[in-house]
């Protein structure tokens, strides 16, 4: 991928298990062109475990639609625009690219979707991406 001039490798996501996080350092110290990411949650914890394997980036996935923001993380929409501003400014703190990837995205309500990234955007994110989790 990296010979084919991609610009961004996710690697894998580092804090999933021990093995990942092996497999996500192995590819980070490949002294690639191409940044290499890890996927993580909207938690402190996974950016750290991200940050140790050594890559440039992160890849932090939010859900975004009402279901996921109530049955996955029990929380409300306000609560994960505070996650959103707390990951996103964690990661850039730490000198790492950050990407917020909106988990059921095409299912989410389009004024929330904007609320979200516009509050990406205030923290400085690189990226962000609309994900079709479930093929919508």
């Amino acid at each position: 991928m990296d010979q084919l001039g991609v610009d961004f490798i996710e690697a894998g996501f580092a804090a999933v298990s021990e093995g990942e996080f092996e497999a996500v350092k192995m590819i980070a110290s490949e002294s690639l062109k191409a940044k290499v990411y890890s996927a993580a949650r909207g938690l402190k914890e996974d950016i750290d475990v991200a940050m140790k394997s050594g890559v440039e980036g992160v890849n932090i996935i939010i859900p975004t639609s009402d279901l996921h923001i109530r049955q996955k993380l029990e929380k409300t929409r306000v609560q994960v625009l505070d996650i959103v501003e707390e990951m996103v400014g964690y990661a850039k703190a730490h000198g790492l690219y950050a990407e917020i990837s909106m988990e059921d995205g095409s299912r989410t309500d389009r004024g929330f979707l904007k609320q979200v990234i516009k509050r990406a955007i205030e923290n400085r994110v690189d990226r962000t991406t609309i994900c079709d989790t479930v093929g919508v």
